[in-house]
């Protein structure tokens, strides 16, 4: 077994301690994209031009710290009405793990410990929240948005197109976006 999925697993068995199968809310939220990299290319244009760490810092100033601290405080909300365990996977960081690592991660707490996702402002911009979306909807998952609307298959294809041609227009590449969007469809088949 690779070190990655060493660590997944612990991690996962440290869920375990403390959250029983099936019995948690997951939040899904963006954190390094969503409506905030939308504005923030809008209003710095040729930034994207700029040396990679001035990029990275630019981002993460105007956009993951903002997702981050947004989904934070949207994770508390929940815990305070409804009393129960929220997964906020925004706060979860290790050095060096790439967007799959936290793919197979997130993937196998939904899977385990979701009850229900609930997906928070802007996730049909995010490749995470989409894919958790799919994750959630492969496993028969009730799915909310942030004000408490069911999101479905239905309508979060259209949703995830609208914010793909939005990523596009300004610079963004989404092709995982559109991919997702395309399984979905054929999920919808499926189901």
């Amino acid at each position: 077994m690779n070190v990655r999925l060493e660590q997944i697993e612990s991690i996962v068995k440290a869920y375990s301690c403390a959250v029983p199968p099936e019995g948690a809310i997951y939040v899904s939220t963006p954190v390094t994209n969503g409506p905030r990299i939308i504005s923030a290319l809008k209003n710095n244009p040729h930034i994207m031009d700029q040396a990679a760490e001035q990029v990275q810092r630019f981002k993460q100033e105007e956009v993951i710290v903002p997702n981050c601290k947004a989904a934070q405080a949207f994770a508390n909300k929940l815990r305070r009405e409804r009393g129960e365990v929220v997964i906020d996977p925004s706060c979860f960081f290790v050095e060096g793990w790439s967007q799959q690592d936290y793919l197979d991660l997130w993937e196998k707490v939904i899977c385990e410990f979701a009850s229900l996702v609930i997906f928070n402002v802007g996730w049909q911009y995010s490749n995470g929240c989409v894919y958790e979306f799919s994750v959630a909807v492969n496993q028969g998952l009730p799915t909310y948005v942030h004000d408490g609307s069911v999101v479905d298959v239905d309508c979060a294809i259209p949703m995830i197109l609208k914010a793909a041609t939005e990523l596009e227009d300004v610079g963004v590449e989404t092709s995982t976006l559109r991919r997702l969007a395309s399984q979905l469809k054929s999920t919808k088949i499926a189901l």
